[in-house]
């Protein structure tokens, strides 16, 4: 989603929260299958863009580069 890309983290943080409320009520009170498919599909797609965002803030690297190729246990 591009429009997630224009929003603060925090807005992102919001949206989140509210998704996930509305979601959940729509678990126990009940809902048609394409509401509850759009929220758990926007969910997923709030989740992967604060992850991108961690990962990107971060600087992650690849795990296998800070591997050592070999030990020194003197």
């Amino acid at each position: 989603m591009q429009v997630l890309r224009t929003l603060e983290t925090s807005e992102l943080m919001d949206m989140l929260s509210k998704y996930t409320i509305i979601y959940t009520r729509m678990l126990t009170d009940g809902s048609s299958q394409e509401e509850y498919l759009k929220y758990k599909e926007a969910i997923k797609a709030i989740q992967l863009e604060l992850e991108f965002r961690q990962n990107e803030d971060t600087g992650s690297r690849d795990l296998n580069s800070e591997i050592p190729t070999h030990a020194d246990f003197s």
